[in-house]
């Protein structure tokens, strides 16, 4: 079956629509960063931006944190941000503001709105029919959102931020991403899965996907989006085309249970293997 061609990121450089991963976002932005930080596109991919994590120290306290982070105030914040990790390039740190910001800035190079640019480059190639960032569009099929503590609790609004985790999807249209990615990242987007810089001895990131390195276990891509009242996560080995994905409505935030879903994550993988 034929394969529809590159999309995102790598894409966007794969068409010469920036010079380099390493090109700066600037150009691109209709706002300025405080201090101009030089920051790139490779360095908001595999979160060595040097932004925080978040937008704040109690953003998570909220039951609907982002919600009012509209362009105003999201550009806002970036506009008169004083408080930075690192040096852009110096050190990985997660970042959650800087993955926002990637969505962005490809939304600025496209000219498109998240939602059409996510329906135009990856769910309608891939028929992924039931996945989009808008709720309303399926709130009827919708599961409810429950806490870690099993009790019902709103669907976060991520406004600018929807970058960070704005698409709602369903197994069987992830299945699709899944096998979709078997063959890009052994082909045109195999850059997406290259090693761009270590955390630890078992632990690496590339572009978007983080590499585990279990000792005396095949490697595989991963990553994994957790929200007040929902936490996903996929693992995938595109080169023996293996791959898990779990949905759950459990709430992430605050939650000290939550790592059992990664080792759940991980250890169905090893399962593949066996």
């Amino acid at each position: 079956r034929d394969q529809p061609r590159s999309r995102g990121l790598g894409d966007v450089y794969k068409r010469q629509q920036i010079d380099s991963l390493d090109a700066p976002i600037a150009p691109h932005l209709d706002f300025k960063i405080r201090e101009d930080r030089p920051l790139t596109f490779k360095q908001l991919a595999n979160h060595t931006s040097g932004l925080s994590h978040s937008l704040s120290a109690t953003v998570f306290s909220a039951k609907n944190p982002y919600k009012s982070y509209d362009y105003e105030k999201f550009t806002g914040l970036l506009g008169r941000l004083s408080s930075w990790t690192a040096e852009p390039g110096e050190k990985y740190q997660y970042s959650n503001l800087g993955v926002g910001l990637l969505g962005y800035t490809l939304r600025q190079v496209h000219e498109e709105s998240f939602e059409n640019l996510l329906r135009k480059q990856i769910f309608d190639p891939l028929k992924m029919n039931n996945s989009t960032t808008k709720r309303k569009k399926i709130r009827s099929e919708l599961v409810p959102a429950y806490n870690w503590k099993g009790k019902r609790t709103k669907n976060w609004d991520l406004g600018e931020m929807e970058g960070t985790g704005a698409i709602l999807s369903t197994v069987a249209d992830l299945a699709k991403y899944a096998q979709w990615n078997f063959n890009a990242l052994e082909g045109d987007l195999a850059l997406m899965k290259e090693e761009t810089i270590a955390v630890n001895e078992t632990l690496a990131v590339a572009l978007g996907w983080f590499i585990t390195k279990p000792e005396n276990e095949t490697p595989f891509l991963w990553h994994k989006g957790e929200t007040g009242g929902y936490k996903a996560e996929m693992a995938i080995d595109p080169d023996q085309q293996k791959s898990v994905i779990i949905l759950t409505n459990a709430g992430a935030t605050n939650n000290p249970k939550r790592d059992q879903i990664d080792q759940l994550c991980f250890d169905l993988m090893k399962t593949l293997y066996d």
